[in-house]
């Protein structure tokens, strides 16, 4: 599945839709000046996402990657990416490139700080890193220009549609998967590691971008009220 969000950025997931069941895995796209990959797919899924990145570029390269997370449904497509694009330049947490160079014993990593802001080319993103979140290496990217928040696991729900909107759910059906999926993943989270996610809120944010689930954006204000009442509790 590709869907276009905005003008050069493309939403690229696999989808699980059954009676019982509904999940994605989502990357996204954003072309430019230079051209950058957040996050990749399961390795099952890691040649579907190699074909329509190389679609959507035509001849051009692919110069960076946003690893959000490290763990391999949102990684596992990693090192097909590196060998199709052998220059691309990863960004990641130091916890998350510890991770990674397990795969990979070559490649040049920009390790990321937290509240970081960095210019590559006509882009502009700062990082989060959201420690605890649910693993020690996990932060969420914001791209200024489109104030989209790509926020991999968080605002994560168990939802899947094609394409991958949030405008075929009512508010009961979206908060009954946004708060499964937090139960799932999060509920384990000390009021420490819930702090590093707070400042998010502040945002001023159009769209949230999920590695699970569907885009955000009629569903914005309920979401960011589920999440403003589960990090201060």
């Amino acid at each position: 599945m590709v869907y276009q969000i905005a003008e050069n950025i493309f939403a690229i997931g696999k989808t699980i839709i059954k009676p019982d069941k509904q999940f994605s895995f989502m990357a996204y796209l954003i072309k430019g000046k230079v051209n950058v990959l957040i996050d990749t797919l399961p390795l099952r899924s890691a040649e579907l996402l190699c074909q329509e990145v190389k679609k959507l570029l035509k001849n051009e390269r692919l110069d960076f990657l946003i690893l959000n997370h490290s763990e391999e449904d949102h990684s596992g497509a990693l090192l097909t990416m590196k060998r199709e694009y052998p220059e691309m330049v990863i960004y990641c947490t130091n916890e998350c490139q510890e991770r990674i160079s397990e795969q990979l014993t070559e490649m040049e990593c920009h390790i990321v700080t937290s509240g970081e802001r960095a210019v590559l080319g006509d882009h502009v993103f700062r990082f989060i890193k959201t420690s605890g979140l649910h693993w020690n290496d996990n932060m969420v990217t914001y791209f200024e220009k489109e104030e989209i928040l790509f926020s991999n696991d968080l605002f994560g729900q168990l939802l899947a549609s094609e394409p991958p909107l949030d405008s075929g759910c009512t508010e009961d059906v979206f908060i009954r998967a946004l708060d499964a999926y937090y139960t799932r993943v999060f509920s384990e989270a000390t009021s420490e590691q819930k702090e590093n996610a707070i400042c998010l809120l502040n945002y001023s944010i159009r769209m949230i971008a999920p590695g699970h689930g569907v885009l955000i954006e009629k569903m914005l204000q309920p979401t960011l009220n589920f999440y403003q009442k589960v990090l201060t509790v």
